[in-house]
């Protein structure tokens, strides 16, 4: 078996399709951002706003690093900038395969519509496809050393199991 890493924009479907996946594979499936706030005991807001996003970024990479030694085989959605920082990305890659969930601005605009207020990158900001547009064009070289890009506003369990497939 292998270690799954979906990674993307917040709204792209990491977490809805990873515990699919994880499902029909019978191997474990690990949101790495609400393992973040059972180990801390904080929502991620507050670590954000108490101790601000550098600290998070640091727990983040512990966490991610961790989950990888303790399970020879999962399927993980990582938070959105998760790939970006303390060479996430390439610890992945070296570690198993990462899939890049490319879904258009417009669609994730419409998918995080109602849910901006519980992600602190998005919940400060006035615009949120202005925002959503920053993100991208900050991580969009990350995400794009990703193993795999599927790039659909509607990506199925299909596609990525067709890309897994492949390596």
């Amino acid at each position: 078996m292998k270690k799954i890493f979906l990674i993307g924009m917040p709204g792209s479907g990491k977490s809805t399709l990873g515990v699919k996946l994880a499902d029909s594979w019978e191997i474990p499936f690990f949101d790495l951002d609400k393992e973040i706030e059972k180990n801390s005991g904080k929502r991620i807001s507050k670590i954000f706003n108490e101790d601000g996003e550098s600290e998070f970024r640091k727990i983040e990479a512990r966490l991610l690093r961790a989950f990888s030694d303790s399970y020879p085989s999962f399927i993980m959605s990582t938070g959105g900038g998760t790939p970006c920082f303390h060479q996430n990305l390439e610890f992945m890659n070296n570690s198993g395969l990462t899939i890049y969930l490319k879904v258009s601005i417009g669609e994730l605009e419409k998918r995080l519509d109602f849910e901006k207020e519980s992600r602190p990158l998005l919940a400060e900001s006035k615009s949120l496809k202005r925002k959503i547009q920053q993100l991208i064009s900050k991580r969009a070289e990350c995400y794009e050393g990703a193993t795999y890009v599927i790039e659909s506003d509607g990506i199925t369990l299909l596609d990525i199991e067709s890309a897994i497939t492949k390596s």
